[in-house]
């Protein structure tokens, strides 16, 4: 079967819109062209694309099929595209990052200020989001890499996962508002405390939740929020004990306004990762970035 791509392409524009005007303005044609188009595809592929109902467009089996296998190869060639573009210099570019605020603002922000150094005019987005969310993102090829705190539950299919570095969370508190000594505590026993932790469905909690359940603790928090920041601006304000990582606070305990509880438990740590769809092939800015990442 020899068929012209230019037909795979205007197929792909109107699966992905599912309208025969709407990819008719994006590819700059007339709609009557993009039917011909369309009608011939099917011609010669001998199958049914797409259903139409009045003004309404919709895949086929055989549509949705055929999208799945054109999406892949749009994106590989157009990221091909962008890597050609790249290797003449890296005086443009773009990178697209889903991590975390607790992420970005501890382990991130001091590798993107050394790369925007070096490299200016390569423009950095990043989609600041739960760890989950963010391989929902990398799996839809809608950022091109993730930083996120790794699940061990889960098994993260079709996404490849690079392991960075640990990340331990602590029980900390305001040393205006509390006082522990250095005996060690147990968890029973400090949730006789205000607790407060990032929300369930963070990869955190999920280690800890997990790890709870496989020692039939009883224990649970007391207050939970979106952001690791929002935690450490509660605790600071005497609302309670805060349970979050250690980088995000290091800097509290070492100034004398935070203290880590000694907790009796061996509270597992969890890893930070970066994951990439393998499906996705990497730009030449977002190699280099990486490189960055490795290295800090």
């Amino acid at each position: 079967m020899d068929i012209n791509f230019e037909l795979y392409k205007i197929f792909y524009f109107c699966a992905k819109n599912l309208s025969f005007s709407k990819a008719a303005k994006e590819l700059f044609v007339t709609q009557s062209s993009i039917s011909q188009s369309i009608k011939k595809l099917e011609n010669e592929m001998d199958i049914k694309l797409f259903h139409r109902t009045g003004k309404k467009v919709s895949l086929s089996k055989e549509g949705e099929i055929l999208f799945m296998h054109i999406e892949k190869a749009y994106n590989i060639i157009k990221s091909g595209e962008k890597n050609i573009y790249n290797l003449k210099s890296m005086d443009k570019g773009e990178i697209y990052i889903g991590a975390s605020d607790t992420i970005t603002k501890y382990y991130l922000m001091p590798t993107i200020k050394k790369f925007y150094k070096k490299y200016p005019n390569i423009k950095i987005k990043l989609a600041n989001n739960s760890s989950p969310e963010n391989v929902k993102l990398v799996k839809e090829k809608k950022v091109d890499f993730g930083i996120i705190n790794v699940d061990p539950n889960n098994s993260y299919k079709g996404i490849k996962i690079n392991k960075l570095w640990p990340s331990k969370n602590i029980f900390v508190y305001s040393n205006n508002h509390y006082y522990f000594d250095d005996t060690p505590i147990t968890l029973s026993k400090l949730k006789e405390y205000t607790l407060m932790t990032l929300e369930k469905n963070s990869s955190s909690r999920k280690v800890f939740d997990k790890f709870i359940e496989e020692n039939d603790l009883k224990f649970d928090f007391d207050l939970e929020f979106g952001t690791t920041s929002l935690i450490i601006e509660m605790a600071l304000n005497g609302i309670g004990i805060a349970y979050v990582s250690k980088d995000a606070v290091e800097n509290l305990i070492q100034k004398k306004i935070f203290s880590q509880i000694n907790i009796s438990e061996n509270i597992p740590a969890i890893d930070i990762a970066l994951i990439i769809n393998n499906e996705f092939p990497l730009s030449l800015a977002s190699k280099k970035f990486i490189e960055f990442i490795k290295k800090a």
